[in-house]
């Protein structure tokens, strides 16, 4: 009997580090893109003020690889992801932590960071977008994601006490 159970919280444990659900109510940020691509960094938040960079207790922060990012058309209400929501585009950070996405229309997009396993968020996971690309004189823009790394504490919360959506 006790080696069911602990079987059990054993695939209870990996499920609920492998499933990332993005926030479904999450408000976006609204930022106008009018370069070529969406383009951004992920990164580990070592001292947890939300900005990529150096400091003295951490040095540079680590940028965070494979972490999966989807661009959404925003269909419904402006700056939340919505079930009415088209996915555009998915891929995942390199191993600088960077990505890209090219090729879209004009519109208005939501871009979609899913936290990876063993991490939170300290800036939002959805970012709303006006993407309008190749306009004269135009720069691509960077977005940025900060994620921190749980503590045993944390982790342990998360496993028994998951937020259900």
């Amino acid at each position: 009997m006790k080696t069911y159970r602990l079987l059990w919280l054993s695939c209870l444990l990996i499920a609920s580090l492998l499933i990332s659900v993005p926030p479904a109510a999450a408000k976006a940020k609204a930022l106008t893109v009018t370069g070529k691509s969406i383009n951004g960094l992920v990164f580990d938040d070592l001292n947890g003020d939300g900005q990529y960079g150096w400091n003295a207790q951490h040095g540079v922060e680590p940028c965070l690889s494979h972490v999966i990012i989807e661009i959404y058309q925003d269909g419904g209400s402006l700056g939340k992801l919505e079930k009415s929501d088209l996915l555009r585009a998915q891929t995942k950070t390199d191993d600088n932590g960077i990505f890209r996405v090219e090729g879209l229309e004009a519109g208005y997009y939501l871009v979609v960071e899913h936290d990876p396993a063993y991490f939170s968020s300290v800036t939002a996971n959805v970012i709303g977008i006006a993407y309008r690309p190749n306009m004269p004189g135009s720069a691509d823009l960077q977005i940025f994601f900060a994620d921190r790394q749980l503590d045993r504490s944390q982790l342990t919360q998360r496993l028994f006490f998951p937020n259900i959506h």
